[in-house]
Order: C-alpha cells, then structure tokens, then sequence
C-alpha cells in the first residue's frame, strides 16, 4: 500500500483475480472450439513411438544414413527420393497392444492366433555328444522381438527363474519383407527394420515353460510379433572351473 489505504489494495487484488479468472475462462472457450476442427493432443501411436519422429521422421536421429542409388535417382522427377533409406530407428507399429497390455491381449487370443503372430521353430544342431543323455538335455532358445517388448519379456522369464541371458542388436525382415514408411511425404521401403535377440540357455527350467512365458509376452495379436528359436546345445563348458554339461549352468548359493 503506497498511501496506505487498504481499499487500493483490495482493488488491485480483485482486478488480478478478474484477469485471471478472464484468461482462463477464453483459453478454455477457445480450446474448445479449436478440439471440434483439429485434435488438442496426439495419437497414443505418437505418444508411444515419440514426437520427434512423428513430426520429424526419420531425420530426427542422428544416425539416419541414406545410401544413393542410381536406380532410384531421377534428376527430372522430384517425387523419387535419390537413395534408399537405412536407419537404425523405425516406427514401431506393432507396440500398440489390442487392450490394456500384452497379458490381457493374449488372455483373449486363440491357439491359432497365438501360433499366427509368435513362431516357434526347432532347429536341429547335429549329431550331439555321446556322454548326455535326455536327463541332463541342454536346450538354447533364441528370441527375436522388437525392442519395446524387452523388459516385459525380461520379467516373464524371471518370473519362471531364468535370470540369464544375452541380448543383440540386430537387424532385418520376415515374410513381409519389412514394412513401408514416409521420407519427407515420399513415400520409402524401410526394408532393415531393428529388432533385438535374446539367448537363453536352460536346463532345469522345461523349454515349454519358456516359450509359453515368451508367446505370453510378446504376444499382441499382430504379424511381427515375433520369432522364437530353439536348438539342442551339445555341450557347455565354464572357463573358470572346467564345469562341463549340466553342471556348467549351476551357481550354487555362496
């Protein structure tokens, strides 16, 4: 209060609430008029996937790399991009689940649809070790997903007690021959498309057990979901004992 009275002060309070109550009351009016033309917030894809990408593309990411190719070159037609496009970060399409999560995706799918959308495929190593038998049967199974499966993958198994594994980076394509994408409004086959890999090595914990935690994961119901692999290991030596066979998988409690 400059001259000590108490009514500017009030005044000066109530023309504060009054802008206030002003500027919120028009910003709500006009949010709603914008939200009957045009979203106010993005898809639930944009959220997932990031907004850099979504508005940026591709050349959101610095290790966007674009190999020239003369078959796609044409210097008298705007519309061919000059390159095809490789990158290390793609639009995940198949994130998005059918309900609230994989669990309850999967609660809902069929056995057909489940062997759809995770294939399991056993390989043949060879001819296996004389000295193991069925008993002491050590199995790999390598897991192919995309990268936003992980850690939902990741509990699964330690759900089951498989702690171990080794993850990759990896790159590539099933039978739909990647999927189609958008360069600068043209649109580009992104053909290498980043997936991880991961490896576990089990022999107490029954495979079956494995890849149906797996397909419990990764499942959403849609082709990509992913590929699991399971191969027969002859023999697992531990470097720092000598270990060999069953017995090279085994910590005991210290």
């Amino acid at each position: 209060m400059v001259d000590g009275s108490a009514s500017l002060l009030i005044a000066e309070v109530i023309s504060i609430l009054a802008v206030l109550a002003y500027a919120g009351i028009v910003s709500y009016l006009l949010l709603k008029l914008i939200s009957q033309f045009m979203p106010l917030r993005v898809s639930e894809e944009e959220e997932e996937i990031g907004l850099d990408y979504a508005v940026h593309g591709e050349t959101a990411y610095g290790s966007l790399a674009v190999a020239l190719s003369d078959a796609n070159y044409s210097n008298t037609d705007p519309s061919v991009v000059p390159g095809e496009l490789r990158t290390a970060f793609q639009k995940f399409q198949e994130r998005t689940f059918a309900n609230n999560g994989p669990e309850l995706a999967f609660a809902n799918a069929s056995i057909d649809d489940l062997n759809k959308s995770v294939v399991v495929e056993y390989q043949a190593s060879g001819a296996t070790t004389g000295g193991f038998d069925a008993q002491n049967k050590i199995t790999k199974i390598e897991i192919i997903t995309n990268e936003s499966k992980f850690e939902g993958l990741k509990k699964a198994l330690n759900n089951i007690g498989i702690t171990g594994m080794t993850v990759f980076d990896v790159f590539g394509y099933g039978m739909q021959k990647g999927h189609t994408t958008y360069y600068r409004g043209v649109e580009t086959e992104a053909d290498l498309l980043p997936k991880i890999r991961i490896e576990v090595v089990v022999s107490t914990v029954p495979v079956q057990e494995v890849v149906d935690a797996a397909r419990k994961a990764l499942y959403t119901g849609n082709i990509g979901d992913g590929k699991i692999f399971i191969y027969n290991v002859e023999n697992v030596i531990r470097v720092s004992t000598g270990d060999e066979g069953k017995k090279a998988l085994e910590y005991p409690n210290e």
